[in-house]
């Protein structure tokens, strides 16, 4: 009997486990909060983005899209978004007015980056560093991708340069 009831008790507390996520609402994109942005500006952001691996070896993001994009309430939540997606459903997608106010530029072969006429004010830095490792399988080499997206923040003031290091 008391068996039964440590297995009854068991598959309640295991029920309770799988309860569904609540799904991931995307914030409602304000306009008004990026009207309010500068344009144009003498600020500037210098850069570089790397990862070192558990070998020691530093991987660059050279060749990849690196994107200057404005803190807004609105990109902070986004921002603030994957660590939230795991198993859980999202409702609603990203505003494609976001990319409007972005500046993108592309890593050197040694990850090197440079942003200029930024005008005063905070944003996020964002690019992605990865590569591939093999692993001998049965058959055919098993191929694992590491690495993957850095985000920072930085303060930019007008005739200034701020200097940034993506890396983890």
């Amino acid at each position: 009997m008391l068996k039964l009831l440590s297995l009854s008790v068991l598959a309640v507390v295991l029920m309770g486990c799988s309860t569904p996520r609540p799904p991931v609402v995307m914030p409602e994109y304000q306009q008004a909060e990026y009207d309010a942005l500068s344009k144009t500006g003498s600020g500037g952001v210098k850069g570089q983005a790397f990862m070192k691996t558990k070998g020691g070896e530093f991987k660059k993001a050279g060749g990849e899209k690196v994107t200057l994009r404005p803190k807004t309430e609105y990109a902070r939540k986004l921002a603030m978004l994957p660590a939230s997606l795991y198993k859980r459903q999202v409702v609603g997608t990203v505003s494609p007015k976001i990319r409007d106010y972005d500046r993108t530029t592309v890593a050197d072969s040694d990850g090197r980056f440079e942003f200029t006429e930024v005008p005063d004010g905070t944003y996020y830095v964002t690019t992605n560093v990865s590569w591939s490792v093999f692993y001998p399988g049965a058959f055919t080499p098993i191929e694992s991708k590491q690495g993957g997206i850095l985000t920072t923040e930085v303060i930019v003031a007008d005739g200034k340069v701020s200097n940034v290091m993506l890396t983890r």
